[in-house]
């Protein structure tokens, strides 16, 4: 549903957009199901796309298909993973976690971590950035 009170006064997510205006608003199954459609997803085990890119924040929604792996990233000042869909495996060193649809992970700055599907899963990742350590 369209509030016409913030498409008026603010802009929104739109396909030819800047990534850090004032309020951007996204349909994130409408958004899942796109990022299914392109080409990256279906000809590799994964595709993302960057919502928000600001100098303080990233959000970026990434879709992975099962057995795909993001591993030993270390981001900026700190991140959150939430599962949107799906249950992947989050590894900090020896510890091993299960995350399924609804959780809700948070790093603090330089810890790595590697993420394997388990299933077709796709998660909201959110990046803070420290201005003197930018990513």
């Amino acid at each position: 549903m369209k509030n016409e009170f913030i498409e008026k006064n603010w802009p929104c997510h739109v396909p030819d957009r800047s990534l850090d205006d004032p309020f951007l608003l996204f349909d994130l199954t409408e958004t899942i199901g796109k990022i299914k459609e392109e080409d990256a997803w279906k000809k590799g085990d994964r595709n993302a796309i960057t919502l928000m890119k600001s100098p303080f924040m990233r959000v970026v929604l990434i879709a992975l298909k099962s057995l795909a792996y993001i591993s030993l990233h270390h981001f900026g000042n700190l991140a959150s993973i939430q599962v949107l869909e799906g249950e992947l495996n989050f590894q900090t060193g020896n510890e091993v976690t299960q995350l399924k649809k609804g959780r809700l992970v948070t790093l603090h700055k330089k810890v790595e971590h590697t993420l394997v599907a388990k299933e077709a899963s796709v998660i909201l990742l959110t990046i803070a950035v420290c201005p003197d350590d930018p990513i």
